[in-house]
């Protein structure tokens, strides 16, 4: 919000736009696709999806963001918004039986981004649909739009058609050939040039048994499987392994290489995720009728994960200055009175925490009114 605002007044300004009852989630999102429609003609695009958690208790109750970005396949540059679903989910429900369509549940979430992405992306040359193994569900295979190609990392070891075993056993006696690869630094790991061995198939997957699937999704779709795995990893070190499932056409090395090229641009949505602490976005969330009551009542519990913001002090004229301070100067509502109790909720829904000046303040003020109201009586 400061780098948008510019300075200490601009995001006060940022702030109160957002936090306008008239500025909603859909409407920003429906703003950013059509800016990102406008930057796409003749690109190859890859759709991007993730899921992030904006608010968790701890037991199950929580909110999420569905995000799907555009991003160019050969550079990587990120293009722009392409959807985003904000997900309520509810713990303590027991477990819910598997038998229902997915279209009654939330991960159809995959399937509507990835329509939303075939309808949004008309004018770029190719779109494929990039996701992690969440995303492995039959239906995004078998009911992908035309023109749309899927390239998902493999979750499940699927039965494959005609006794054809399981799909990540198929590859046994497949060739293989190596090249190298620039590992980015992950927790834990530094970063390294990976030797990668890669071999693929062609594959028939059948449909589930644990679940139905709708009457007019293709039973037998095929796809082909890329399995690369690092041959000679450094000591104590986890080899990096993935196995991609795509409908991309996979018949030579050199094409299977590209695949997992494809795979490793969705590292471009990870630094994304860490706006689930952002209290602009926070505020933006409270006016939708659908989180506002979930938001609200984050504060009843504990301190709930990733819900607090970076720490630091800001400079302005000269001074530092506590971030939370230069936030919350201008927010207060002259024309109301409201409880010094209810003032911290309001500030730890949005995901921020007050300065210890500013809780003192308020209760203080609340002190003075309860003990004005106790004289008068």
């Amino acid at each position: 919000m400061r780098r948008a605002g510019g300075n200490g007044a601009g995001e006060v300004r940022i702030g109160r736009f957002l936090r306008n009852d008239k500025v909603t989630v859909a409407k920003i999102v429906e703003q950013a696709a059509l800016g990102t429609a406008s930057r796409v003609d003749g690109l190859h695009v890859l759709s991007i999806q993730d899921t992030t958690s904006f608010r968790d208790d701890g037991s199950g109750n929580s909110l999420v963001g569905h995000a799907t970005i555009a991003v160019e396949a050969g550079s990587g540059a990120l293009l722009g918004l392409i959807d985003t679903q904000i997900l309520e989910r509810f713990g303590g429900g027991g477990k819910r039986p598997k038998r229902r369509l997915p279209g009654d549940k939330q991960s159809r979430r995959w399937m509507d981004s990835m329509q939303a992405s075939a309808h949004l992306l008309t004018s770029a040359g190719r779109v494929t649909v990039v996701a992690d193994r969440e995303g492995d569900i039959f239906e995004m295979f078998a009911c992908r739009p035309e023109g749309v190609e899927v390239l998902i990392r493999a979750a499940q070891d699927r039965v494959l058609a005609e006794g054809a075993g399981k799909l990540f056993s198929c590859l046994a006696n497949r060739p293989e050939a190596e090249h190298k690869v620039e590992l980015p630094a992950r927790p834990g790991q530094k970063k390294r040039v990976a030797r990668i061995s890669v071999r693929f198939a062609s594959v028939t997957l059948k449909p589930p048994k644990n679940r139905p699937v709708g009457p007019d999704v293709p039973t037998r779709p095929r796809v082909y499987i890329v399995e690369a795995r690092e041959t000679d990893p450094p000591e104590g070190m986890k080899p990096a392994h993935w196995r991609l499932l795509s409908s991309h056409r996979v018949e030579t090395f050199d094409q299977a290489r590209w695949i997992t090229q494809l795979h490793r641009q969705r590292r471009v949505i990870e630094p994304l995720k860490c706006l689930h602490g952002n209290g602009a976005l926070q505020a933006t969330l409270r006016n939708d009728a659908c989180c506002r009551h979930l938001l609200h009542a984050a504060h009843a519990g504990p301190r709930l994960r990733g819900s607090t913001p970076a720490s630091g002090r800001v400079r302005r004229g000269g001074s530092a200055r506590p971030r939370s301070r230069l936030l919350f100067a201008r927010r207060q509502d002259r024309k109301t009175e409201e409880p010094a109790s209810e003032g911290i909720s309001r500030i730890c829904s949005m995901g921020l925490c007050p300065s210890r000046r500013l809780d003192r303040i308020l209760r203080e003020t609340r002190t003075r009114r309860d003990d004005a109201r106790t004289v008068s009586i």
